[in-house]
């Protein structure tokens, strides 16, 4: 669906290194550390496919100033008090648009990058054959535990929820993180867990 939607697949590398969960600003012993990493700069499984994706989006905004992808992929983490090792299925959009729209433009500006993402996501979720009124829109503050909350603008985010429990992120990322990763353009993010999907999905579809 994603695909035909207008969404270019993406794959990359399930590990990162100290240099991109500094980035993020995410916590460095909740990851899981490999004893024979390919290089230095890939010694950590990754707990959020977000700093890599961004990787992605700078190195095809050499050749387009526009565009849609996805990845469908492993997240891992570790319970740094009870060091419970855990992987989870994931399928995370994002969606990138020029930094300053000109006359004409079809990229949104302000919170509208938003809007954008919340139309693509529900589009996407009812492909799936969930039913949209079963799903809300909480503040993300409320959900501190997911790691792409830090990377997104405090108004311009939501937590993707199911009977009080999240099952998704989106938002436009926060000025701070793009120059972060030296990103000049516009872009927002929507992430679900798969299984979380899988268990909404209708049972019968009419």
């Amino acid at each position: 669906y994603l695909a035909a939607a207008g969404f270019d697949e993406i794959m990359t590398y399930s590990f990162y290194g100290e240099k991109e969960i500094a980035q993020a600003m995410l916590p460095l012993n909740h990851h899981l550390e490999l004893e024979n990493p390919l290089s230095p700069d890939l010694r950590y499984l990754r707990m959020t496919p977000t700093p890599v994706m961004l990787h992605k989006v700078k190195e095809n905004l050499r050749h387009f100033d526009q565009f849609d992808i996805f990845e469908w992929g492993s997240v891992f983490g570790k319970n740094p008090e009870t060091g419970v090792i855990g992987e989870v299925k994931t399928v995370a959009l994002m969606s990138v648009f020029p930094k300053n729209s000109k006359q004409g433009d079809t990229a949104p500006v302000g919170g509208q990058a938003f809007f954008y993402m919340k139309g693509k996501a529900e589009a996407f979720l009812e492909s799936l054959h969930i039913d949209k009124g079963t799903i809300i829109f909480e503040q993300p503050e409320k959900f501190t535990e997911i790691p792409a909350v830090k990377h997104l603008h405090p108004a311009r985010s939501a937590c993707i929820c199911y009977n009080g429990k999240a099952i998704g992120i989106i938002g436009e990322f926060h000025p701070k993180t793009l120059k972060v990763f030296g990103l000049e353009s516009r872009v927002a993010m929507a992430g679900f867990i798969v299984d979380d999907l899988q268990n909404l999905q209708k049972k019968e579809i009419i």
